[in-house]
C-alpha cells in the first residue's frame, strides 16, 4: 500500500487545471473554486474529483472539441461531486433489462463484504462463482459486466479490453463506488439485515437441538 499525502488547495487546483491544459482545454475559474470548496475532507476526494473531471471533460468535448471548456453547468449536469459517481452508476444500471438488473444486484453484492469495523470493502471473486450465485450462464453475466466496465465507466475490473473467461477474477475498481453509489449501499444494508436474521435462526436451531431453547 502507498498512502498518498493530502493535497494542499494549490496542489488540488493544479490537479484540476493541469491535465485539461495539456490537452488544449480550460476549466472555468468559477468551476475551479467550486470544486476546491466541495472537495473538503472526504476520504474519497481524489477518486471523486477524478471521476467528476472525466465526466465533465467528456461533456465539454462532445459540445465543442475545438474549444474545450469545463463549466459550472457541466458540474450541475453530472450531479456535482457528491452525486456524480452514484448518478453515473445508476445510468449504467438503467441500461439493463429487469432480468439483467437482478443479475447486477447479485453481482455487486458478491463483490463486497463486511470488513473490519463492519465497513463494506471489496471482495474479488471468480466469474464462475457469480455465475452459480446468479443462476445464469456465463454469457448472460458477461453482458451485464460489460455495461459496467466499458470505456468511460470502468466500475469493474478486469479492464474492458481484456476478454472474460471462467477463471477471470472480478473486482470493483475502487472502494469509493461502494461508499458513494446509493443503490449499492441500499443493497448492502438489505444483505446485512438478511445475514443477521439467518444467524439468529441458525443460533436458535442449535440451541433447540441442544435442548436449550423451545421452537419458535
Amino acid at each position: 500500500l502507498f498512502l498518498t499525502p493530502r493535497l494542499t488547495r494549490e496542489q488540488l487546483q493544479e490537479a484540476i487545471e493541469g491535465p485539461a491544459n495539456v490537452f488544449g482545454g480550460e476549466v472555468e475559474t468559477s468551476l475551479v473554486n467550486r470544486l476546491l470548496n466541495d472537495v473538503g475532507n472526504d476520504p474519497d476526494q481524489l477518486p471523486l474529483l477524478q471521476h467528476a473531471l472525466m465526466r465533465m471533460w467528456n461533456l465539454a468535448v462532445a459540445e465543442n472539441s475545438q474549444a474545450i471548456l469545463l463549466t459550472l453547468q457541466h458540474y450541475q449536469t453530472i450531479g456535482g461531486l457528491t452525486r456524480s459517481l452514484s448518478q453515473h452508476a445508476d445510468e449504467a444500471y438503467q441500461e439493463l433489462t429487469p432480468a439483467q438488473q437482478k443479475i447486477a444486484h447479485i453481482l455487486f453484492c458478491n463483490l463486497t463484504e463486511r470488513g473490519e469495523g463492519n465497513r463494506p470493502v471489496r471482495r474479488p471473486v471468480p466469474l464462475q462463482e457469480v455465475v452459480l450465485q446468479a443462476g445464469v450462464n456465463q454469457v448472460q453475466l458477461i453482458e451485464v459486466i460489460n455495461v459496467f466496465r466499458k470505456a468511460g465507466r470502468s466500475f469493474l475490473t478486469p479492464a474492458a479490453e481484456r476478454p472474460l473467461h471462467t477463471e477471470s477474477v472480478l473486482d470493483i475498481s475502487h472502494e469509493s463506488l461502494i461508499r458513494q453509489w446509493q443503490r449499492l449501499k441500499k443493497w448492502l444494508h438489505q444483505e446485512a439485515e438478511s445475514a443477521e436474521l439467518y444467524q439468529r435462526l441458525e443460533d436458535s436451531a442449535r440451541r433447540w437441538e441442544g435442548k436449550r431453547a423451545e421452537l419458535w
